[in-house]
């Protein structure tokens, strides 16, 4: 990922209210062209279908604002960023 890519990532998460005062650990890796939005999600939503969801509407936003419609990945992690569920965008 390159330095202008992670400013674009970090301009967009902050017009999003990503950001909303709330501790949050993320990284974002890329692996061939998809690029992995990777974040520690507390017990009580790994599989709430409702996070799960907005993961992938996630994904489809990050691809089409961010990263020139490149495939995104999310990966539900623990707080070891151990990758415990990918979501990917439908469509």
């Amino acid at each position: 990922m390159t330095e202008a890519e992670a400013n674009k990532l970090g301009e967009y998460l902050v017009k999003e209210k990503f950001f909303d005062g709330k501790e949050k650990t993320v990284q974002v890796n890329k692996e061939g062209s998809t690029y992995q939005f990777r974040m520690v999600v507390g017990e009580n939503f790994r599989n709430d279908q409702n996070f799960l969801n907005n993961a992938k509407t996630f994904c489809t936003e990050l691809s089409a604002n961010v990263f020139g419609n490149a495939p995104v990945e999310v990966h539900v992690c623990d707080e070891r960023l151990n990758t415990l569920k990918v979501v990917k965008a439908t469509g």
